[in-house]
């Protein structure tokens, strides 16, 4: 049975996808502890956002450990309103026009040619920008 998180609301997402592995997670908040969740499931809690932020990237990777002949990620920080997508799915890159500054500084310029390089740049822009 699914545990579910009433009265919460989602801070950002990660969406992630490997040859056929694919999982999408969240970090939610009550307002006092912070969540992350792993396709609708709550995966544990954390003191802060930053912290259930590396939470939810440390469980998706593990979805998609082994990539296939193509891969993507897809960031969204819902409390700013920005979103940023990686991988050869979205042509390769990432970063991208109309982002933030905060977002492109703490994304960098890659490179962005593994999932784990995208997670880890999605990462740092949802704590830098996001929190």
């Amino acid at each position: 049975m699914k545990e579910q998180l009433v009265g919460t609301l989602t801070i950002a997402t990660i969406s992630v996808r490997a040859g056929n592995a694919s999982a999408s997670g969240e970090v939610v908040s009550d307002g006092s502890v912070y969540w992350a969740t792993v396709n609708g499931s709550p995966q544990g809690h954390a003191g802060n956002f930053e912290a259930a932020v590396e939470r939810l990237v440390t469980l998706l990777a593990m979805f998609v450990r082994k990539e296939g002949p193509g891969w993507g990620a897809s960031v969204h920080c819902h409390r700013a309103g920005w979103g940023v997508v990686f991988g050869n799915m979205a042509g390769g890159g990432g970063g991208g026009e109309g982002l933030p500054p905060c977002v492109s500084r703490a994304i960098g310029s890659g490179p962005f040619n593994k999932i784990e390089h995208a997670l880890n740049a999605a990462a740092r822009a949802l704590k830098r920008c996001c929190a």
